[in-house]
């Protein structure tokens, strides 16, 4: 499915939008057919937050949020470190395949720190 260098999508043959998860169809309004993609395992912070609420199988406190792909790709995850992560670090992203009893495998993914220039911000930005 996905590989340390890459993760595995689908991408519309008519607008280009792309998508981590497994469509048939285009969900921006389109309307067209998917096909296979292959998009970058790296990514920038968009946003994120620290969940104080316990949930099985996840530490408390727990860091979740969103990841823009260069691929103009953004996806949702947790993230490997309990420390607060600002807007436009850069991460590595690392997809799982996790079994769902009721509608099938999903794909979850998890976010970790890339770099020392994480929490740097540009001067324009």
């Amino acid at each position: 499915m996905s590989t340390a260098a890459q993760l595995s999508g689908m991408r519309c043959t008519a607008c280009g939008q792309g998508t981590v998860q497994a469509e048939r169809y285009c969900a921006h309004g389109c309307g067209q057919t998917m096909v296979e993609a292959d998009f970058s395992a790296t990514g920038t912070v968009y946003a994120s937050t620290l969940i104080h609420v316990s949930a099985p199988n996840l530490p408390n406190p727990y860091h979740v949020g969103y990841v823009d792909l260069p691929e103009g790709v953004r996806i949702f995850g947790h993230f490997a470190t309990a420390d607060p992560v600002p807007p436009d670090c850069r991460v590595r992203v690392v997809a799982h395949e996790r079994p769902d009893d009721q509608t099938g495998p999903f794909v979850r993914f998890r976010f970790f720190l890339d770099g020392p220039s994480n929490g740097r911000r540009n001067e324009n930005g």
